[in-house]
């Protein structure tokens, strides 16, 4: 079952307002909320289908889940002392995570508003230029899940 909407918009805004508020922006809740949308089908799947190694509602994989604990816990103490399988049930931890994973990118997030280029920021940040994400994907999910168009 997918996630409610508007109840996880809410709950992105008030985990970054609380554990990190300096990473709270209009463009990175959407970018979350996109991410979610196409790693999970937007929280159906906490773990990766096929048997892979990604959890939780971000799918992030543990090598990247210690890198971004060791890299950011003093920005975002939640992270410390955490361990990746964590994510699956824990989504303020999944969000906080996923979010420091955009943090650390060197390139300033993309404005509110501009689906596109969150999918191409998802790709290549996220997901990797490397990965088997799709931008299409992003922009179906996100417009199924997020935007409320099929």
């Amino acid at each position: 079952m997918s996630l409610n909407l508007d109840q996880f918009r809410d709950l992105i805004e008030r985990t970054l307002l609380r554990e990190c508020p300096a990473w709270l922006s209009g463009s990175a809740v959407e970018l979350l909320l996109g991410t979610c949308a196409v790693e999970s089908d937007f929280g159906e799947f906490r773990r990766q289908v096929g048997g892979g190694p990604a959890r939780g509602i971000f799918q992030m994989e543990p090598e990247t889940f210690y890198w971004i604990r060791n890299y950011c816990r003093k920005d975002a103490p939640i992270l410390d002392g955490r361990d990746v399988v964590d994510i699956e049930t824990d989504d303020e931890l999944a969000i906080v995570a996923a979010r420091a994973r955009y943090r650390v990118a060197p390139v300033r997030l993309p404005t509110a508003g501009n689906t596109e280029a969150q999918a191409l920021y998802w790709k290549f940040v996220y997901n990797t230029i490397s990965g088997k994400g799709q931008i299409q994907k992003y922009l179906e999910k996100y417009n199924l899940y997020v935007a409320g168009e099929s």
